[in-house]
């Protein structure tokens, strides 16, 4: 099943919201991490891309759908950031990626946690004015994932334009994504995807482009390497596990030397 989980668990919740008869059960909850998050942010320096990518991996401990369910975060989370344990370490390879980058495809997850990715990307716009980012949301609702609708809602960076998936899945399955989303991801020269569902679902597909920033929820497991277990801080190159596995539609790319 492991190839398939990230639909399992998006049809299990499907399920749920059929029988309960809501479209979003928890949107005062994400109401309420996005005015947090938003609090937060005024009291935190991040003045490099270094600081702003760790403290966006650290917000990522904002998940409904995890054992130990966070709703919030404090300051105390990002205390020294600089001294961030990362179970995989792969920022340098992200900042000359980055750098380099004429179009990013920049998957999102929580609410909350998608504002310390807005500084991420003025960040970006700082150092690579030219770059152009496909902010992605959920064509809707999904636990406290961000939907596209709420990020249009945003006051987002200059360098940022707005794009749905097409679905409300947790991965992006290719049967139920957009159009204009496959196009995207096809044009784009760096992907990042944010949380552990992502990690999921992209550690199956030769995507050599992506990158996943994330706290692990769970144990993940592949062939190429041993078990990433959960509780894990990570900036991953998704190249390290590329090999062997099949393209993501157009978008599939031969792993570099």
């Amino acid at each position: 099943m492991q190839p398939e989980i990230t639909r399992f668990h998006t049809e299990w919740y499907r399920e749920f919201y059929r029988i309960l008869d809501v479209d979003d059960p928890y949107r005062a909850l994400k109401d309420r991490s996005m005015r947090a998050a938003r609090e937060l942010l005024g009291s935190l320096e991040l003045p490099t891309l270094r600081d702003a990518v760790r403290a966006s991996v650290v917000a990522n401990l904002l998940d409904y759908g995890a054992p130990d369910l966070r709703e919030s975060l404090s300051v105390e989370d990002f205390a020294h950031l600089d001294r961030l344990p990362l179970f995989v370490d792969d920022f340098d390879r992200l900042a000359d990626a980055l750098a380099r980058a004429r179009r990013v495809v920049w998957l999102t997850d929580n609410s909350g946690e998608v504002l310390f990715d807005l500084v991420v990307l003025e960040r970006l716009r700082a150092c690579n004015p030219g770059c152009v980012v496909d902010l992605v949301g959920k064509g809707g609702p999904m636990l406290n994932d961000v939907t596209a609708d709420e990020l249009a809602a945003l006051e987002l960076p200059a360098n940022c334009r707005v794009l749905s998936t097409g679905s409300n899945c947790f991965g992006v399955p290719e049967d139920e994504v957009s159009e204009e989303f496959r196009r995207a991801l096809g044009d784009a020269d760096t992907v990042i995807a944010k949380g552990h569902a992502y990690l999921e679902f992209w550690v199956h597909y030769a995507m050599p482009a992506l990158f996943n920033l994330a706290y692990t929820k769970f144990p993940v497991r592949d062939a190429l390497w041993p078990e990433i277990p959960a509780g894990v801080a990570l900036v991953l190159w998704a190249g390290r596990y590329a090999e062997g596995k099949k393209p993501y539609g157009a978008a599939g790319q031969a792993v570099p030397a």
